[in-house]
Formats: C-alpha cells, structure tokens, sequence
C-alpha cells in the first residue's frame, strides 16, 4: 500500500493534535474521558481519510477543525458584591441540571445558592479546593470553581452535540 500525499499530510495532523493533548496535563476524569473522545474523533477521521483515499485517490479530503466549546459563566460571582445576573442565572441552571439542586432561577445570588456551590466545591475538591490550599467551601464561584464549571458544561455540551449528530 503507497501512502499518499494527503494521507502523510492528515496523519501529521492527527498525530501532531494527539501529541498536543498529550503533552498538556488533565485535571479530571471529565477531562480524561473529553481527551480520550477527541483522540477517538481524530482516529475516525484518519481512517475515513485513508479508506477514502484508497478507494479514490482523486477524492476531495477535508478535516473537521474542533474547536473548545464556549465559557459557560465568565464573571466572579461571590455574596456581597454586585454579580452578573446573566452569569448567576447560568450558575443556578447549572447547579440545577448538572447537580441536581433545587434552585430558583432568579439571577440572584443568595443563601441556597451559596449552599449548592459549597456543595459543588466538596464534590470537586480535588480539582477547585485543594490546588489552593483551601480547607473549607468558601461559596465564591472564582477561577477554580468556574473552570469546573465550564469544563463540566463543555463536555456536556459536547456529549449532547454528538448524540444530536448521530455520533452516539
């Protein structure tokens, strides 16, 4: 079998993706499972690419670009300060959904709101607590907890995207 052109070109692709993903370091299972669907992908994609090739090497070959999904909640949202109404909104749909908390979906930050991060913090302590040295929950929705949040969101998002695709 000659490897053409094209297909030395799409396998540096695919491989140089795969060495970028494997050259940055994942945080959590979610990530994991998110790197192993992309690796996935991008194997799907060059078997396609060479079973194309071979049955026409004239075939017209184009590659999907994957692009990271959108912040989900781009603000600090803590008690006592004025938050984004849009982001807490998107924070309490979030809890509500994802974790299942039972929450009003009024943009206000309040008590039952700040009890549902301090929840979300334990949960994830591992990825938003510990890394700072933090003992207890502080229910601020800061870098770290946003970063979970948004990583949670995006694989979700994802998984969604595909069974809509028919990919699942």
């Amino acid at each position: 079998m000659t490897i053409t052109k094209k297909q030395k070109i799409a396998s540096g692709i695919a491989v140089g993706v795969l060495a970028i993903l494997g050259s940055l370091h994942f945080y959590s299972t979610a990530m994991v499972a998110q790197q192993r669907a992309v690796a996935s992908h991008l194997d799907d994609a060059l078997a396609t690419i060479v079973a194309a090739q071979q049955s026409d090497p004239r075939a017209q070959i184009s590659l999907e670009v994957i692009t990271p999904c959108e912040h989900y909640i781009t603000t600090p949202i803590s008690q006592n300060r004025k938050n984004n109404v849009d982001d807490v909104m998107r924070l309490e749909t979030f809890l509500a959904l994802q974790e299942g908390e039972k929450l009003s979906v009024d943009g206000v930050y309040g008590d039952e709101d700040i009890a549902a991060v301090n929840r979300f913090q334990e949960k994830y302590r591992n990825m938003i607590l510990d890394p700072l040295g933090i003992d207890a929950p502080t229910g601020n929705v800061y870098v770290g907890t946003r970063k979970q949040i948004n990583m949670l969101y995006c694989a979700v998002m994802a998984s969604r995207n595909d069974t809509e695709d028919g990919k699942k």
